[in-house]
């Protein structure tokens, strides 16, 4: 399966927001995972256990999809 991120940097985003971006992303055809996060170290390493790569994620702030 394909791993793809997007990282948007300085892109705070509220929890909401985030779950509503997840929605949408697993709505798409195709999609079997995904997940709209801030680049916390904790969601960073969960990421790392799903099998994706090492995100360049700079600041928690960044905003990863």
């Amino acid at each position: 399966m394909a791993h793809e991120t997007l990282i948007l940097r300085d892109s705070y985003t509220d929890s909401v927001r985030l779950l509503e971006a997840t929605r949408e992303m697993l709505g798409m055809p195709g999609v079997g995972y995904a997940w709209a996060l801030m680049a916390t170290p904790a969601n960073l390493e969960t990421l790392l256990s799903e099998g994706f790569d090492a995100v360049d994620a700079r600041s928690a702030n960044d905003l990863v999809l």
